[in-house]
């Protein structure tokens, strides 16, 4: 598996082995701000790069209004041809113009190499990642104002640890589903949180909005068998697959919508209760983890992301548990899913069971048989795991009812898929600053995410 320090150009190596130089020739008055020409050579000149500055200062300056021989031309000139830099016209560089903290972190997040596959929307992308990638950490970010020289400094030391943190991508979400507790978690245990582009196939068209064309699902949104047999093809070349997952060294599958049922190994109709199915999720997600399941990409799967995981394996399927356990005989007692009219509806809350003799990784997660008061939200679940790849590892079972928890591709250097919402208990230590609603014990919610990051570093 690369990791992003093997796959970025020298200029990594270069900035992490130029930590000695520390950050030189700053202005006395560390609140000051900084000019564009300063902020770049300082950029160079912690990559390591001071020589070759010197040997580019006798090109031709890159810019009209950067003089011929003048202090900053060699660092503004190889800042430029290595994109670190773009000028504000095409002739203009604004050399003496204050640098916004965003343009700042821009010019060292370049300097990185994460720009080449991560970064590609300006300023957005960039805004982003400065607080992600831990650039501006012990920083108050204001990405409109002025950069210091004491800011700079310490973010040319944050910059440092950039390259050893692997990158988690998250799920694309057709909803818009805001990912920022999730990245807070991927931060704390030491990644780089990005949300991951929608996947898509050739099998089926998309409008502009990136929705499948209703000429390809049924009325329940359900995508239509023919389209749904072309994608489970699993035809990477047939997607943009590869292109999204550029840069990436480990993924997260959230929770979501239900999935259709077309995508079955042996395919069903809707029996869902009228729930919805998003199939323009579906593929995404579907064709993504495909590609990690082919190319042994490290994977942490959960609710939605697990059913997908095992659907992809080629499960059996329970499209919705209450009436599973009619058909059992059995009195369903909202144990996985608070109903729609219940009051103040949270997750609901109940135990597992793991089996520590089947299971690779999720008893070194838990280290124990058992955990209590998972996060749960689901009414459907996977049925059966006979003649996959997969390895049922922890199960509830409430009224005599037995249902899938947790499966694990063990043939994998880390696939594993959870039925529950450990991330939920995360986040409210975490995010929304609430730690008496973490009822599951949030230390061990929490290995989840550090066993994914660990073996995404390796």
């Amino acid at each position: 598996m690369k990791r992003l320090s093997l796959k970025a150009t020298s200029l990594i190596l270069a900035l992490v082995l130029a930590l000695s130089l520390s950050v030189t020739a700053f202005a006395d008055d560390n609140a000051a701000s900084m000019t564009r020409a300063e902020v770049t050579q300082e950029v160079i000149k912690n990559m390591g790069l001071a020589a070759q500055a010197e040997a580019s200062a006798k090109d031709a300056s890159a810019f009209k209004d950067v003089a011929e021989g003048s202090k900053f031309e060699g660092a503004i000139n190889l800042a430029y041809s290595k994109g670190i830099v773009n000028g504000v016209n095409k002739d203009a560089f604004a050399p003496d113009a204050a640098v916004t903290q965003l343009e700042a972190a821009a010019m060292i997040l370049r300097s990185t190499g994460l720009d080449k596959a991560l970064l590609k929307d300006w300023p957005a992308d960039y805004d982003d990642m400065a607080v992600w990638s831990g650039l501006m950490d012990g920083l108050t970010y204001e990405a409109s104002k002025p950069v210091t020289t004491a800011m700079l400094e310490q973010m040319l030391k944050n910059a440092a640890a950039i390259a050893d943190k692997p990158v988690i991508g998250i799920s694309w979400s057709y909803n818009g589903q805001n990912y920022d507790s999730h990245k807070t978690i991927f931060k704390t245990v030491g990644a780089i949180p990005v949300e991951l582009d929608q996947v898509t196939s050739t099998a089926v068209k998309y409008d502009a909005e990136g929705k499948i064309e209703s000429a390809y699902l049924e009325e329940s949104g359900m995508l239509k068998q023919e389209y749904a047999d072309k994608v489970k093809e699993k035809d990477l070349t047939a997607s943009n697959v590869g292109a999204a997952m550029q840069a990436i060294d480990g993924v997260f599958f959230t929770g979501g919508e239900d999935v259709s049922p077309s995508l079955f190994k042996v395919p069903e109709k809707e029996k869902n209760e009228g729930e919805e199915i998003n199939a323009t999720r579906d593929i995404s997600d579907y064709m993504l983890m495909a590609y990690c399941l082919e190319k042994d990409v490290p994977t942490f799967a959960v609710c939605r992301g697990e059913q997908v995981m095992s659907i992809v394996s080629g499960c059996t399927f329970i499209q919705d548990i209450p009436n599973y356990y009619k058909e059992q005989g059995k009195t369903y007692n909202d144990t996985h899913r608070m109903p729609a009219d219940a009051p103040n509806r949270t997750y609901a809350r109940h135990d597992v069971v793991i089996n520590k003799d089947a299971s690779k990784w999720l008893y070194k997660i838990v280290g124990s048989t058992e955990l209590k008061n998972v996060s749960s939200w689901h009414h459907q679940a996977v049925g059966g795991v006979e003649g996959t790849n997969l390895t049922v590892v922890s199960t509830a079972t409430i009224d005599g009812v037995e249902i899938i928890e947790a499966v694990e591709r063990q043939d994998k250097t880390f696939c594993l898929g959870v039925q529950f919402h450990p991330e939920n208990d995360c986040k409210f230590v975490l995010y929304t600053k609430t730690p008496e609603k973490a009822l599951c014990d949030y230390e061990t919610c929490l290995n989840f995410f550090e066993m994914l990051v660990e073996y995404a570093g390796k």
